[in-house]
């Protein structure tokens, strides 16, 4: 016999468990597999590609708001009430949208909860 062979025979196999780290394996897949086969996980990934894509929407609705609201301040000489309270809104929505897709909240936003009002001016 060669001395590698010997070596080899000598040394601990190092992929082998015992029976007690195998059940614990065993279940930890089994935590895994249910985890990924819950239609609950899957059902909230479609609502987040939903609303990552409302979010960007939202997102170029804001950018027409800023706009609006500038040419308004620009030739009236002061910003338009409607547009800040709509911008205000806006901007909760997509601060609701962020906490649902950050797992922050478990509340859909609008349609699924009332669109947000905006808070109330601080005097």
């Amino acid at each position: 016999m060669s001395d590698s062979q010997s070596n080899n025979e000598k040394m601990p196999p190092e992929n082998v468990k015992s029976s007690s780290s195998t059940t614990s394996d065993t279940g930890e897949f089994e935590a895994i597999k249910g985890n990924v086969l819950s239609p609950d996980h899957w059902i909230r990934l479609f609502f987040m590609i939903l609303f990552g894509f409302v979010l960007q929407v939202a997102s170029l609705v804001v950018g027409v708001v800023v706009v609006l609201q500038f040419l308004f301040a620009l030739l009236t000489g002061s910003d338009n009430e409607n547009l800040r309270s709509f911008g205000a809104s806006l901007t909760r929505y997509i601060a609701d949208t962020l906490k649902f897709l950050t797992y922050n909240s478990e509340d859909k936003p609008f349609p699924f909860a009332d669109w947000p009002f905006p808070d109330e001016p601080k005097d």
